[in-house]
């Protein structure tokens, strides 16, 4: 035996569903674009650090183009290893706050370059090891970016892949070059003196 159902309630139920499939249709249809909305919004690089506005000089490590062997010894202790010869190089291990890092010296024992991956300004570290682009703008400014790309296909003329950016920035008498790779972040420093 059924249950009869009144023509109006039939007639309702049917509007009802009519709604859900327009409902569902506008949202599968949608959802593409949020998808793509969200992922954009996603990639896009934010900050939490602040400027550096303070006056102290720039080093890596604790040295800086400019500074005597003789003094960076006095801070960091004796060097790990030496390159070159005579050693005009020398790499100092990780200590405490500070990383490792090498230099180049010039003929007068001055360092001539630094490489290493942690940027300070006197006890503070500013830039460290995984620092993303933004960080690098947020805390030194604008600066002068290049980009590093990957070469594209030679069979077919495609533009190349970006893999990461340089930024440049000049401290006293030393340009500091900074790279940032895309999956990796904040991979090596170099300052030189200019």
């Amino acid at each position: 035996m059924g249950i009869a159902v009144p023509g109006a309630i039939v007639a309702r139920l049917n509007k009802c569903s009519l709604k859900v499939n327009v409902t569902r249709r506008l949202f599968l249809a949608s959802l593409p674009w949020l998808v793509f909305g969200c992922a954009r919004e996603v990639d896009e690089e934010v900050s939490g650090h602040q400027r550096y506005t303070g006056t102290a000089p720039w080093t890596i490590g604790g040295a800086r183009p400019g500074m005597m062997l003789a003094e960076l010894k006095q801070h960091r202790g004796e060097p790990r290893g030496s390159f070159g010869v005579p050693p005009r190089g020398f790499i100092w291990g990780s200590s405490g706050e500070l990383g490792e890092i090498s230099v180049e010296m010039d003929a007068d024992d001055r360092i001539r370059r630094v490489q290493g991956t942690d940027l300070r300004a006197g006890p503070l570290t500013l830039l460290g090891r995984g620092a993303s682009n933004a960080d690098v703008t947020a805390v030194l400014g604008k600066g002068v970016s290049k980009s590093m790309t990957q070469p594209g296909s030679f069979v077919a003329p495609t533009p190349g892949k970006q893999i990461g950016m340089q930024h440049y920035y000049r401290n006293g008498v030393a340009e500091f070059r900074i790279v940032v790779m895309k999956n990796t972040g904040l991979t090596g420093i170099v300052a030189e003196a200019k």
